[in-house]
């Protein structure tokens, strides 16, 4: 997650209430990524952020892909982010 959505009201505290692993992005750059990667066959991409205010203000886009090939490509990109970040 980038730093600057950790506060009180994200869902960074409830996933650390949970016990779901979450790391906490540690570049000069924001952690802009927004993909979700299902069953490593689905991959769900866009400019949406996953959000209230994206769902209801914003004019987002959103691109659902089933295909096995292209959801190991996006994992394989998430490992090696992964490993870069800090744990929180």
């Amino acid at each position: 997650m980038e730093r600057s959505q950790c506060r009180y009201w994200s869902a960074y505290q409830t996933f650390k209430k949970l016990g779901i692993p979450v790391k906490v992005e540690n570049t000069s750059a924001k952690l802009h990524h927004k993909v979700g990667i299902i069953d490593n066959k689905t991959t769900i991409l866009g400019s949406y952020n996953w959000t209230l205010s994206a769902d209801i203000k914003n004019d987002e886009n959103v691109l659902i892909v089933n295909n096995p090939e292209i959801a190991g490509l996006f994992t394989d990109a998430f490992n090696e982010l992964w490993e870069i970040v800090l744990t929180e």
